[in-house]
């Protein structure tokens, strides 16, 4: 993989929780669940959310208290409530 470009990720800890595949309108959707509001990303899970949000893919993290919030890569503000 040397001089092609890519990255490797080794840790799966920071891939989201879900990957959500709406086949009808061909749309994907990352979720990272998490017990309570409180709860804060892994730093190399906001890195990936913000990475896929920044390629315009759906991105969010949940919980029960709060439920979805998007994910944004940075240029809209961070966090915003669904």
């Amino acid at each position: 993989m040397r001089g092609t470009g890519f990255k490797l990720v080794k840790s799966a800890s920071v891939f989201p929780d879900f990957l959500l595949v709406d086949e009808h309108e061909k749309k994907l959707c990352f979720v990272v669940i998490k017990r309570k509001r409180g709860h804060r990303l892994k730093r190399g899970q906001e890195a990936v959310l913000k990475f896929l949000a920044s390629k315009g893919i759906d991105c969010f993290r949940w919980s029960p208290e709060a439920g979805f919030e998007r994910i944004s890569d940075n240029t809209g503000g961070g966090k915003k409530k669904v």
